[in-house]
């Protein structure tokens, strides 16, 4: 993983990474100390990162889905009482909780900056989905820009 990612990762108290596999379970036992994070955020939407993050969490922890995939995702139903986690999905939101997002965005903005690691201009759309679709090292989020 690139260093910048880790440093981004650290500052705001989460791990961003694009390892996967035996690299990522190592990369989270040595950064959890082996318990695994008590929390894991899916944000992709890909079928094979909720079994990734089901396991990865620590016992008693919670995977929250917020991507969005109309495939299904191989999931063993008997990790749920063995690990005691809790799984939700997070689509809505309240106006308050949108506040206190933005709040928090605007109290960790240079750190959150680090995030979006390329910016394409809208007549650039399709130039920057198919950049993010080959998934390139050095890509954290790619950012499309209306203005």
């Amino acid at each position: 993983m690139a260093r910048g990612r880790l440093q981004a990762g650290e500052q705001a108290v989460v791990l961003v990474t694009w390892a996967s596999g035996a690299a990522l379970h190592e990369e989270i036992t040595d950064w959890t100390g082996g318990d695994g994070p008590p929390l894991v955020v899916e944000t992709s939407g890909e079928t094979a990162v909720l079994p990734e993050a089901i396991s990865l969490v620590s016992a008693a922890g919670r995977v929250v889905v917020v991507g969005m995939s109309s495939a299904a995702a191989p999931i063993r139903p008997g990790v749920f009482p063995e690990k005691e986690i809790d799984v939700i999905g997070s689509s809505c939101a309240t106006a308050e909780d949108f506040l206190n997002a933005v709040r928090l965005v605007s109290v960790n903005r240079a750190s959150l900056a680090a995030l979006f690691s390329h910016h394409f201009p809208l007549a650039r759309a399709a130039d920057a989905f198919t950049f993010a679709m080959n998934r390139p090292p050095d890509a954290i989020k790619v950012v499309v820009t209306v203005n």
